[in-house]
Formats: structure tokens, sequence, C-alpha cells
């Protein structure tokens, strides 16, 4: 069947006995709001990233996968019928 995205908001919210604080940004925005209880709210620069640049962030920080080399490693082994 058809899938169809849903988006909601953006937001991190930390609940702690003195005080909750909250991280929300627009779908669509470039500026996230900081809400601290009993405190100003902060706005700071928080832009959407491309995919692209969020895939090379996680490619630089793979570990290597030892599974996946001795899976490798005996293909030799294997008997192909």
């Amino acid at each position: 069947g058809e899938v169809q995205r849903a988006v909601g908001e953006l937001k991190v919210e930390l609940v702690r006995a003195s005080e909750t604080i909250t991280l929300s940004r627009p779908q669509e925005g470039v500026t996230a709001t900081i809400t601290r209880t009993a405190k100003p709210d902060a706005l700071v620069p928080l832009a959407r990233r491309e995919t692209r640049e969020c895939l090379a962030e996680d490619m630089r920080r793979l570990d290597p996968d030892e599974i996946y080399h001795e899976a490798l490693a005996g293909l030799d082994k294997v008997v192909y019928t």
C-alpha cells in the first residue's frame, strides 16, 4: 500500500527534579529554542543538516566490524553448488 510520511515537532525534553529543559525547532526552521524552568528562553542556531553530511559523519565514526571481516575471510571456504 501507499506509505505516508508523518512529520511531527522536533523536540527533546529533559525532566529533572529541579527543572525541565526543552530544545525545540520547527521542521523547516534554522533556529531552535532552549526553554528552562524559571529562566528566559534562549535562541540558538540549529539548521537542518543534509543527509549526505550526516552519513559522512557516521562513516567517519564507524568502528571496525570484526564479525563482517571474519565472514569475508571465510568466503573462499564456501562451496557453491
